[in-house]
Parts: C-alpha cells; sequence; structure tokens
C-alpha cells in the first residue's frame, strides 16, 4: 500500500525557480567573437522516456541522472530539488511515472530527476546486489557505493529513512541539502514510499487518491532549483582540473565557462540503460566516450561541443566507463572497460567486475570500432603487437568461455549509425571516429591535455601552458611543441569527424601509377594515391613524447583501397599517411587484364573514387590437380599433392587451410604440402594454384575437401577419501596426442548432481563437490566434454564420505540443581559452522558414590532438553555421550553437576 511519508508544508504553488551557478573562474584560453551557430538539426532526437514508459507519453519533466550527478545534486545544488527513484523494469515505477508526471506539470514544476540504483537497468543494483553475479570483492564495492549514497545524502533527515527496500522505501521525494529542523540536518522534505501496481491505479478513485498523495509531495514546496547538464559539466569538469592542477599559467583554468552554453551546450551525459537504448535507434548519433575524472576527455570536451554548435548537432551523446567516475585503476571496479577477474566463489565462478557491460556493447554495436589497443584476432590480423584487450563473460554468464573486447581509450569521439554500410555494402556501424591511423596498421589514440589543446598554436619555447615540462632545453621545447602538435592533431581530427557527420563531404580521387611488364605467374604491385580537394587538416609526424624537432605535414585521405577484377575483390590496404598504398597482386595468368582500384571513402568526410589499369600477362596454358587423403587427425597432421603439367617449374601455392597459403617447390611435377598437425577439426575445401613460371602460365586446380578429425583424449580421475564437512575434490587429467592440450570442461556428477571444472592451460580440472554430501560411498561418473578439435571421454570413480566430528558434547542445567527435585538441562551438541546442526540422542549417566542414575534425551538443531531426576545433595559426577547420526559419529564429554539442599 502506497503511504505518503510526511505531510506537506503547503500544497498547491506551482511557480519552479531555476537556480543556477553563474560564477566561473578566470582561465587563461580566450573567447573569440563567432557567428551565431546554425539551428541544431542534425542527428537523433530520442525521448527515453516516451519509449521506455507504456503510458508516459512524449516530453514528460523527467530527466535520468547517472550515479555521479545525482550524488552531485544531493551533494551541492541549493533549493528544493524533486527526485523519482524507478527505471522501467519496475513494475511501480511503470504503474506510477504518468501520474507523477501529470501532478508535476499541473504545478508547473519543470524538471523531476530520476535516478534508478540499476546501474545496467537490471541485475546491477547498488542497493540490492543479490542477484548482480559478483563476487563478494564486486559486490562489497558497489555496494560501498549505494551504502554512502544512504548514508551521506538520503537518511541525513529527523523522519524518512532509506532501508534499500524497493517496496516500502520512498521513490518521489523532494529533497533540500540545507534544510535543518531544530538544528537537525531534515533533508526530506516530502516523500511518498510503498510500491504501487497497476491494479492499485485501475479505477478513477484510486487514481484520484494517488494523485492528491502525489499532489501532498510535489506541493510541500514554492519553488523548485533545477540544474542543467551543462551546470553539472561545467562545475564538476573545473573542479576537478582544478583540484589536480592548480596552476593556470603551466596548465591551463577553467575548461569551461558560461559562453561554451551560449549556443547551448550539445553534450548530455547518459545512463548505461539510456545508451543502450540509444544505440538500437536509426539515425546518426555521435558519441563521447569519457568522464568528468578523466583529464584526456576534459581536454577535448570543450571543442567537441564547439564542433558540435559549429555544425547544427542536437546533441552529442556521453557515456563514461567509469560508472562511478572515479577513475580507470585496476582496483576500480566501478571501471568497467577492464577485465573481469573472475575467482571461484562458494565452488561457483563469479566476476569482480561487470566487465560484460562493456564487452557485450562494444562487440555488439561497435564491432568495426578501431583501438590503439589490440585483440588475440588484431594481432593476427596485423602480424604483431601485444594483446591488450578486455576480457569478459558475455552477457555476464562465467559458464561462458571467456571474449576478448578492443579497449577504447577516453576521451573518444565517434559517430554511429546502427543501419550504416561501408562502400563494399559491409555492415559498419561505426561511421567515423577521431584517431590517429598509422602507416602500420595501428592506431593511436589522441590521449592529451587541456594545456596542450590551449596552448597548441604557441611558438617553439613558450613557457606558458606547458604542464611539467621545461621548454629552456632543446629536447625540452622539441617535447612541449610535440604534445601541443599532437593536440593539434586530435583537434582537427574531432573537427574533421563532425564535418563528417554534417554531411559536408570533399570529394576524393584515385590515381594508379602503370604497371609495367609482367610476366606469367608474376605478382606485380600496384602504386595507388588517393587525394581529396580541400581536405586539408593539420598532422603531426611526431609521437606525442618525442623531443626531437617537429615534423608536420597536412593531412591526406585515410581508409583503404581494393581492387576488383570484375565483381572480385583481389587486394586490399590501407593508406599511409600521406595517402598512398601498395598492393600486391596474387599470380598472373597470360592475357589481357582490367581491373578497377576503387577508394572506399572515409565515413561521410570523404566520398569514395576509382580507377582502372590495365597490364598484359603472356604464357603457354597449364594444368593444375590436387590429391588429398581421405581423412587426417588433428595433432597428427598430414599431407596434400599437387601434380602439375609435365615441364613445369617454379611453386604451387595452397589455399583454404587457415592461417597464410602455403607454398611448395615443384619437384619432378609435384608439389608436396605438410598439413600442420595443428589444423583444426573439420572440413576444409582446399586449392593449388600455380603461379606459373617463363614458359607456363598460372592454373588452379578444383576445389578439394580435406576432412580433418578430431584428436582422442585419455581421461584420468583421482579423489581422496574424506569427511563430511570436508568438499572432496575430483582431479582430472585429460591428455591428448603430442602437441594437443585438451580445453573445455570436465563434468563430475555425484549422487544425481553434476559439478563441473574448466581444464587449465595443462589440461587438468579440480573439481570440488561440495561439503555437505551425507556421508557414505559415491559412485562418481566424470566426462570431459571435448571440444573444437577433441573427442570427449570419460570414466568412474568411487569416494566414501565419512562421518564427521562433532566439535563438543556439553551438559548446563537451567536453575540451580536442588536436592530430591527434577531439574531441567539442556545438552549442547556444537557443530562445524555451516553444516547441519546435530540430530539424534544423547545418554546422560549421573554417579556419587554407589548411586548411578541415567536419563536419554533427543537432540534437534543441536540441542536437547532433559529432565534431570531427582538427586540427593552433593557433587555428581555425569558422563554425556552424543550418539550419534548419520552424519555425525558419537562423542562423550564429562562434567560437574553440584546439587545444593
Amino acid at each position: 500500500m502506497t503511504t505518503s511519508l510526511r505531510r506537506p508544508v503547503r500544497r498547491g504553488l506551482a511557480a519552479a525557480a531555476v537556480g543556477a551557478l553563474t560564477a566561473s573562474l578566470l582561465g587563461l584560453a580566450t573567447t573569440t567573437a563567432h557567428a551565431a551557430a546554425p539551428v541544431p538539426s542534425l542527428g537523433v532526437t530520442v525521448d527515453y522516456f516516451d519509449d521506455v514508459y507504456d503510458d508516459l507519453g512524449a516530453n514528460s519533466v523527467f530527466e535520468t541522472v547517472t550515479i555521479e550527478r545525482f550524488e552531485y545534486l544531493l551533494k551541492n545544488q541549493t533549493g528544493n530539488i524533486a527526485f523519482f527513484i524507478g527505471d522501467p523494469s519496475d513494475p511501480s515505477s511503470q504503474a506510477t511515472i504518468a501520474h507523477v508526471n501529470r501532478v508535476a506539470k499541473a504545478q508547473g514544476i519543470s524538471k523531476v530527476y530520476n535516478f534508478t540504483p540499476k546501474l545496467d537497468g537490471d541485475t546491477l543494483n547498488v542497493w540490492d546486489l543479490s542477484r548482480s553475479g559478483l563476487n563478494e570483492a564486486g559486490r562489497t564495492f558497489y555496494g560501498n557505493v549505494g551504502n554512502r549514497l544512504i548514508t551521506d545524502y538520503l537518511n541525513k533527515d529527523a523522519q524518512t529513512s532509506f532501508t534499500k527496500n524497493a517496496a516500502s522505501d520512498p521513490y518521489l521525494f523532494v529533497y533540500n541539502k540545507d534544510r535543518v529542523d531544530g538544528g537537525v540536518e531534515d533533508r526530506i522534505v516530502a516523500a511518498l514510499g510503498g510500491a504501487k501496481t497497476a491494479a492499485d491505479l485501475d479505477t478513477p478513485t484510486e487514481v484520484a487518491a494517488y494523485e492528491d498523495q502525489v499532489e501532498d509531495v510535489l506541493g510541500s514546496v514554492s519553488s523548485y532549483a533545477t540544474n542543467t547538464n551543462f551546470q553539472f559539466q561545467k562545475d564538476e569538469v573545473n573542479r576537478r582540473h582544478s583540484a589536480s592542477y592548480p596552476t593556470a599559467e603551466t596548465h591551463g583554468g577553467q575548461i569551461l565557462t558560461d559562453a561554451d552554453g551560449t549556443d547551448g551546450f550539445r553534450i548530455q551525459t547518459l545512463t548505461y540503460p539510456e545508451l543502450i537504448h540509444l544505440l538500437g535507434k536509426p539515425g546518426d548519433i555521435p558519441l563521447l566516450f569519457g568522464g568528468t575524472w578523466c583529464h584526456n576527455t576534459r581536454a577535448i570536451i570543450k571543442d567537441v561541443n564547439a564542433d558540435a554548435q559549429q555544425y547544427g548537432v542536437k546533441t552529442v551523446y556521453n557515456f563514461d566507463f567509469s560508472l562511478f567516475s572515479t577513475g580507470n585503476g585496476g582496483s576500480d571496479l566501478g571501471h568497467i572497460r577492464d577485465n573481469a577477474a573472475a575467482t571461484t566463489e562458494d565452488g561457483t565462478l563469479k566476476a569482480s567486475r561487470p566487465s560484460h557491460l562493456y564487452g557485450d556493447l562494444v562487440n555488439t554495436y561497435l564491432p568495426n570500432a578501431s583501438t590503439q589497443y589490440r585483440t588475440a584476432q588484431d594481432v593476427a590480423d596485423l602480424g604483431g603487437g601485444s594483446v591488450n584487450a578486455v576480457s569478459y563473460y558475455p552477457g555476464g554468464d562465467t559458464t561462458k568461455e571467456l571474449r576478448q573486447a578492443r579497449k577504447i581509450q577516453v576521451g573518444h569521439v565517434l559517430t554511429y549509425n546502427k543501419d550504416h554500410v561501408d562502400a563494399l555494402g559491409n555492415p559498419a556501424p561505426v561511421v567515423d571516429q577521431a584517431i590517429r591511423r598509422n602507416d602500420d596498421g595501428g592506431h593511436t589514440e589522441h590521449m592529451t591535455e587541456w594545456w596542450y589543446v590551449a596552448g597548441r598554436d604557441l611558438e617553439k619555447g613558450d613557457p606558458t601552458l606547458r604542464g611539467a615540462l621545461n621548454p629552456t632545453s632543446e629536447t625540452g621545447a622539441n617535447s612541449l611543441q610535440s604534445q601541443r602538435a599532437f593536440a593539434k592533431e586530435a583537434i582537427d581530427e574531432i573537427h574533421t569527424v563532425f564535418r563528417g557527420f554534417a554531411k559536408q563531404a570533399h570529394a576524393s580521387t584515385t590515381t594508379v601509377a602503370e604497371v609495367g611488364p609482367v610476366s606469367v605467374g608474376g605478382t606485380p604491385t600496384l602504386d595507388v594515391s588517393v587525394a581529396a580537394a580541400g581536405y586539408a587538416p593539420f598532422i603531426s609526424l611526431n609521437s606525442a613524447n618525442a623531443n626531437t624537432p617537429l615534423v608536420s605535414d597536412t593531412g591526406k585521405p585515410s581508409g583503404f583501397v581494393a581492387v576488383f577484377d570484375g565483381g572480385q575483390k583481389v587486394g586490399q590496404a590501407r593508406l599511409k599517411r600521406n595517402g598512398t598504398a601498395s598492393i600486391v597482386l596474387p599470380a598472373q595468368p597470360a592475357g589481357e587484364t582490367d581491373l578497377t582500384v576503387r577508394y572506399l571513402g572515409r565515413g561521410d568526410v570523404i566520398e569514395p573514387s576509382q580507377a582502372s589499369v590495365s597490364f598484359a600477362v603472356a604464357g603457354d596454358p597449364s594444368t593444375t590437380t590436387l590429391s588429398v587423403p581421405a581423412s587426417v587427425t588433428h595433432g597428427a597432421g598430414g599431407s596434400v599433392t599437387a601434380t602439375v603439367t609435365e615441364g613445369a617449374t617454379g611453386s604451387v601455392r595452397l589455399t583454404g587451410l587457415p592461417g597464410e597459403p602455403l607454398t611448395a617447390v615443384i619437384e619432378d611435377g609435384t608439389a608436396t604440402f605438410t598439413v600442420p598437425a595443428t589444423t583444426p577439426a573439420g572440413r576444409h575445401s582446399l586449392v593449388a594454384r600455380y603461379t606459373g613460371d617463363d614458359k607456363y602460365g598460372a592454373s588452379e586446380s578444383e576445389a578439394a575437401e580435406l576432412v580433418v578429425a578430431k584428436a582422442n583424449a585419455t581421461l584420468k580421475a583421482t579423489v581422496a577419501a574424506t569427511r563430511y564437512g570436508t568438499a572432496p575434490v575430483v582431479r582430472t587429467t585429460v591428455t591428448g596426442p603430442a602437441g594437443v592440450t585438451p580445453s573445455g570442461t570436465v563434468t563430475v556428477t555425484a549422487g544425481g548432481t553434476s559439478y563441473v571444472g574448466r581444464l587449465d592451460a595443462a589440461g587438468r580440472a579440480n573439481v570440488s563437490l561440495p561439503r555437505t554430501l551425507t556421508p557414505k560411498a559415491y559412485a562418481l561418473t566424470i566426462v570431459y566434454g571435448g571440444n573444437a578439435n577433441v573427442r570427449a571421454a570419460s570414466t568412474t570413480a568411487r569416494v566414501t564420505v565419512a562421518k564427521a566430528a562433532v566439535r563438543g558434547v556439553s551438559l548446563k542445567p537451567r536453575k540451580t540443581v536442588r536436592a530430591k527435585k527434577a531439574t531441567v538441562a539442556t545438552v549442547t551438541v556444537t557443530t562445524p559452522s555451516g553444516l547441519a546442526k546435530a540430530s539424534g540422542k544423547v545418554r546422560i549417566v549421573l554417579k556419587r558414590g554407589s548411586s548411578t542414575k541415567a536419563v536419554v534425551g533427543t537432540v534437534r538443531s543441536g540441542k536437547a532438553t532433559v529432565r534431570l531426576p531427582k538427586l540427593t545433595k552433593g557433587t555428581w559426577s555425569a558422563k554425556v555421550s552424543y550418539l550419534g547420526n548419520t552424519a555425525y559419529a558419537g562423542k562423550t564429554a564429562s562434567t560437574k553437576i553440584k546439587v545444593k539442599g
């Protein structure tokens, strides 16, 4: 039942007062006059609340706040603020939010801030982490944040109490950080709590009564303060910058000023549920990844906003991978762009960090995003570099294989359209992004600083805006100019991305150098260059940290060029920074060759173009046939043979196996290829291509299927006997043929229940059974499930679980024992923590002199209540015997009982 937690101070007063912080610190960056910005019209407009709440409608009073902004408002905002705690997955929020909106609008309230403790919109609930799937470290980390919100802010109140119980806690309340009552903090002015269902509000009478309650709360004050996203960003960006870098001369003054909001501040922070919702919408979407905690994001936020204003972009959506905007250190479990760091807890693998939120985001929505840091696949594709990626469990499910996601550094600007395709028709939802594209095929992300951005056009040797660098020496001055040039390139690159977003594209031209004479089987190189009229961003040819003299240039088109023989692509290369690329063609057959070279463009800022190239190749015809065995086994390898026209010389290339094509020299008309032992199991379609020589032209065999069978595996398992309360450990080893280490899982079934372990790099897995197994002998079935290259295997074992020993047996009368009076006593049988309480029988034998008396009691939940027989005065010896049960062995203890007269 919903109840109003506090009656109003006054009702019905509606004018909402807008409170704004107007003071600003003098910064070193100058503000120049500019023409009025165009009317913002580019990009999508998404009404999140209208989309996710069934009955709310468009243009509601609600605005979501991240947990950072929620705490900022609770801590800093003066005046009265209205808050709504809830989310679309909550039936009570769905049932009530439209009514709250209707009352708020009727009272003239312009803004009600919406916060959800469910940071992912689902199970990552900082007020209830029982369904989060996190281990103890993760639950503690996130739980402490929720505790802080309640302890430091929400429960600083004389009456209202937040208990983390959604069924009874306030979900609509008016908050004033400065309010006191009798000298005691009393921040909650009025509140409404108690979950509602749709059935509670399905009649006009119920709705009227409920809206009266809402009006009681919202009408409790005469005016409301509001705080714009710009005010929040300006305050926090400047505060954090000044706290870390207080010297304006060297590190720049305040970053954002009121002037940045003159034409409408265009950067809007998002919660994770809002971001996922946004990425499912059609249309062009600009994104800024990063947060106020990040000095690299603070370096570019001013220019990102200015570019959005210049090009008429309605909103740049900003998401912070640090959910609390605290940092990206390895111990900061709130930073989701880091590894899951799973540990085993109670026999279950659990993550410390919800890295799946990042991994699923990138691999689902941004699969073609380019990054400086590489995944294992990137390293394989580029043929070098090291792996630095985010390892995560898809969907947070730790029973699934770990996956890798590219690690996007922040701040980072990219543009997105879920339906976008590249010039070849391939899905490319990341339309463009601001990043340096290196000649080695990799990337460098523009991690720069505010002082270098603000001083990017200063002369060499100018000592202002230098950060910690010392320009008095030649190398110091060079280092400073390299940093400034890197920053200038970063800002120009962001500007280029926004120009493309505005569809202000540059036309391009593609030029291909003439190809000289080509002999049959030759592999000619096409030298390609691409230019674009009017495209001239600044680029630095130095690294950011170079201490050598600065070398800069005018940027040339970036992206890929591809070569087509008719409709078939026969080659592709990425343009270097000077706008050129060299593409080595495959071995050429005899005859005339006519090819098309296509520049595929860059996002929406440089248009594609193409050119034609022709050349002649001569030679006699040849034939090639391919012979493969019926099958080979993974781990053993094998061989295949290509037979070429008699008299042909040179080599044959074999394609169809994973990795690079194999090459073998022709000897006596044949070329023999070794199938690597590591070839994955499965069916592989192989083709042999003779590359030609001075006499014979190239030829190609028909495809031949090679079957690679899975390798056999041997499974061994051992398990030692144990006692109830000590978990039996089944130690398994899976062995494959030489050179093959099986991976995957081992399942142990005991008593009808299965337990799973994952093989380590040596093919071993230790599977712990529950410590609570009932004492008896168990027949175990152990199954290795196999993997893509290794067959499954199974074995059996037995384990005996013996009874456990109880920790102690004690007897204690409930009151003084008097002679010749029956007395009630308690027998306590103590068992190990976490195990079943003892049950069964106890026997008590009492002796004094020649007198012996006995009594038997029943133990329930570790205790037995017994009535001692009438005893004579004196000291009696008592032997207390717990007789055991199916789980515990018996135990006897001795004590004394004093009987008073």
